[in-house]
């Protein structure tokens, strides 16, 4: 079978939450319920279809991750900052329960960029009937949207190649039921209006825009209802190859923002249970590795995206992050000394606030060196592109969709962007 998925990224301050499905690691997450104050909010679930042939769209998901969070930090709204909160589903996946639809929230709004790495790495494809219109249902639904935010910017980005309009009780999904159950379920559905339409007008009247991304060609005759479907919901429909990788080059800037994007995960500070600091350290350091595996654009731009304390920002679980002004830190607000850290266990809290401190200057320095060479290597890679559009063999990929999507629609918020600089300018998350 042809199939699909697709993806996305984000950030915002976080609470730990067992709300993560089947996943004791992905149940640590941190989940965002909305922001309160209407600042420069910016709210992305992503509709993954994993059935069958779709590795190469996970896979172009999972390099280009962190180029697309690090191209929404340079959202500006009535001059504030964004926070970026990121949600993930799953679906046509015949791994996944035939009584969920083949469905899966995959991880509730997050900011925590590690677990939607980790997250996308751990997808497998297997076949499966695709219902779009049921997963944009549960996305709308399920996720917390923000409502207290006119300006809130509130994005579904699903990708597919199948039809459409499939519907529970479709001849396929009949076939699988038939197999699975050897009962004979009939295949007969009521005519009534197809489920995608009442979706997409029901997340339409949430505030939230529906965007579609069809797998295959534009002239395809399953493209035309993807189209439509995007049209109904104010959406934007894009056409990409899903098995077209084209890799970013290597530049003069990529072993120092290895080497510096290594020197980072020295200054973080991880307090909780044993386990726990454990398992946000790994993670941080695999995600490192999972990045490096695809290629030197995806370990880049992930560098890129940790010198950022917008894009990247662990206070659930870092104390320099936690306490940005370390004077006030206390004992008691991560639950005392047996969550500190080793090498801060038996200081006294002065002691703990000045490491913390001294930790923050060190990192801060690291991310001023990180953010003047991504400036550089922006501009190479800037150059290299458009000598390849010039040639005629740049080829549309999943961020190029999702990218140029957000950045259109989200002029109707208020939203700008700015140019990536060259040299490093502070950055303060808006306020919660």
């Amino acid at each position: 079978m042809n199939h699909i998925t697709t993806f996305l990224a984000g950030l915002a301050l976080c609470s730990i939450t067992a709300q993560a499905q089947s996943n004791p690691e992905a149940a640590a997450t941190s989940v965002l319920a909305p922001k309160q104050a209407p600042k420069a909010n910016i709210q992305l679930a992503i509709l993954l279809d994993t059935s069958n042939s779709m590795d190469g769209l996970i896979n172009q998901a999972r390099a280009q991750i962190w180029k697309i969070v690090n191209e929404l930090t340079l959202a500006r709204q009535n001059g504030q900052l964004p926070n970026i909160q990121i949600a993930l589903y799953e679906y046509g996946n015949s791994r996944l329960p035939v009584e969920s639809g083949w469905i899966r929230q995959v991880l509730p709004f997050t900011d925590d960029l590690d677990a939607v790495s980790e997250q996308l790495f751990a997808l497998q494809t297997s076949g499966g009937t695709e219902l779009c219109g049921d997963v944009i249902a549960q996305a709308t639904r399920e996720l917390a949207w923000n409502k207290d935010d006119p300006e809130a910017l509130k994005l579904v980005f699903i990708a597919g190649n199948e039809n459409f309009d499939q519907e529970k009780g479709s001849s396929y999904e009949t076939n699988q039921l038939n197999s699975i159950s050897g009962k004979n379920h009939s295949s007969k559905v009521e005519a009534k209006e197809p489920t995608y339409k009442g979706a997409l007008k029901t997340a339409l009247e949430n505030g939230i825009t529906v965007n579609t991304i069809y797998c295959g060609s534009m002239n395809d005759v399953d493209a035309i209802l993807w189209k439509t479907a995007a049209r109904q919901a104010d959406g934007t429909y894009a056409s990409i190859d899903q098995n077209s990788t084209p890799p970013d080059p290597e530049t003069p800037m990529d072993k120092e923002l290895a080497s510096l994007s290594e020197a980072l995960n020295k200054t973080y500070l991880a307090y909780g249970s044993r386990t726990m600091q454990e398992m946000r350290l790994n993670n941080q350091a695999m995600q490192d590795s999972n990045a490096a595996g695809i290629g030197y654009g995806a370990a880049a731009s992930r560098a890129s995206a940790k010198a950022s304390k917008v894009a990247y920002r662990n206070t659930s679980w870092d104390l320099v992050d936690r306490f940005e002004n370390p004077d006030t830190f206390t004992l008691d607000s991560i639950g005392g000394a047996d969550n500190l850290p080793d090498e801060l266990k038996g200081k006294t809290e002065q002691e703990i606030k000045d490491y913390i401190s001294e930790k923050s200057k060190e990192r801060n320095n690291l991310q001023k060196q990180v953010q003047e060479l991504s400036g550089k290597r922006a501009q190479w890679i800037s150059d290299y592109r458009k000598k390849q559009s010039d040639a005629g063999t740049r080829e549309k990929t999943l961020d190029d969709a999702i990218l140029e999507t957000v950045r259109n629609q989200a002029k109707n918020k208020n939203f700008r962007f700015e140019k990536q600089a060259t040299s490093s300018q502070p950055e303060t998350p808006s306020a919660p």
